[in-house]
C-alpha cells in the first residue's frame, strides 16, 4: 500500500479512480482497475472501447502524487 494521504492516518491507496470529479471509494476503485487492465491486455491501448463497455464516455489513466488514477467521464444524461 502506499504512505499515508494525512499523517497518522490510515494508508492512501496506489489506486484511485475519479469520475467526472468525485473520488470513488476505494474498494469500487480497485474493482474498476481489475476490469480495466484485464480489458486492456485483451484490447491493448482501446480506451475508447473500455469506456463504451462500462457505459462511460472517456476513461484516461494518469499518475497523480504517487497513485494511478482513472480519469473517468460518465456519459452525459438526456436533456431536461
Amino acid at each position: 500500500r502506499g504512505g499515508s494521504a494525512i499523517p497518522g492516518g490510515p494508508p492512501r491507496s496506489r489506486l484511485a479512480v475519479v469520475i467526472d470529479g468525485v473520488a470513488m471509494g476505494d474498494d469500487e476503485a480497485r474493482a474498476l482497475w481489475v476490469r480495466f487492465s484485464q480489458y486492456m491486455d485483451e484490447h491493448q491501448g482501446d480506451l475508447a472501447g473500455f469506456a463504451a463497455s462500462e457505459g462511460l464516455s472517456s476513461v484516461v489513466p494518469e499518475h497523480r502524487k504517487g497513485q494511478a488514477v482513472l480519469v473517468v467521464t460518465r456519459r452525459p444524461g438526456p436533456p431536461s
